[in-house]
């Protein structure tokens, strides 16, 4: 998690995700959230190896669940990096029938991120750091 491009919260994920680890990312977004500022989210999953189990998935909903508001008001959008086009479509059919408090995209690399967070941001006015951007797009490790 790291709080160095802000208005950017960038969450890189890795491995096997347990219960600890999902609540630790709601943490982390509680932590983005109480800076009570317009932001975007990038959270790049392409380190994650396997599904989340049942217990981990119902953990992550119960936090969108509970920062709903929050969201609303602060987050202007998700961006979620994944590299397998099968599970970009899934993302993007769960948002079509549960909609989520923000605009929630799937995407391939961490450059489609930015320049879709790029364009949120724009429509309130606001901008990134063209040091920023060249930072954020050099993670495309």
């Amino acid at each position: 998690m790291t709080f160095t491009h802000w208005p950017v919260f960038l969450l890189t994920l890795s491995g096997s995700l347990s219960a600890d680890d999902a609540e630790a990312i709601g943490n982390h977004f509680d932590q983005a959230l109480s800076r009570k500022e317009a932001h975007v989210n990038i959270i790049d999953s392409r380190g994650v190896r396997e599904r989340p189990n049942a217990i981990v998935r119902a953990k992550l909903a119960e936090y969108t669940a509970r920062s709903k508001e929050a969201s609303k008001q602060w987050a202007l959008g998700t961006a979620v990096v994944v590299n397998n086009a099968l599970l970009r479509s899934v993302i993007t059919a769960i948002h079509w029938v549960a909609p989520s408090p923000i605009p929630v995209l799937a995407v391939a690399t961490v450059s489609e991120a930015v320049d879709r967070c790029e364009i949120w941001l724009r429509d309130k006015n606001m901008s990134l750091n063209a040091d920023v951007v060249a930072a954020l797009k050099r993670n495309q490790g």
